[in-house]
């Protein structure tokens, strides 16, 4: 790997915004995620954590800033085009298992 491909971040997020009408769900959001790296995005109810992933993933546009992947600009991109491209979401499922004891 070269440094350039090196320091070329693998997602970067700029100046995103997500805005509900007057509500700004997300706003002005901008950071770099590396290979191999690993970000938490924390925060309590509201905060517009599932917010986020949904524009990352393409299942809510962003209405304003910049989404890139690995170089590409996905913003605006379907979300198959974005899975496609190896960005996926899974939800949380909350199953209890009625044959297992307490």
């Amino acid at each position: 790997m070269t440094q350039d491909a090196a320091a070329t971040p693998l997602l970067s997020c700029r100046h995103v915004g997500k805005s509900f009408g007057a509500l700004a769900a997300v706003r002005d959001l901008s950071f770099d995620v590396g290979a191999g790296e690993i970000l938490g995005i924390g925060g309590p109810n509201g905060a517009g954590k599932t917010t986020l992933f949904e524009v990352i993933s393409g299942l809510n546009p962003a209405t304003k800033g910049a989404i890139v992947l690995d170089g590409q600009d996905i913003t605006g991109h379907a979300p198959e085009q974005i899975c496609h491209a190896g960005v996926a979401r899974t939800f949380q499922l909350n199953a209890g298992f009625d044959s297992m004891t307490a």
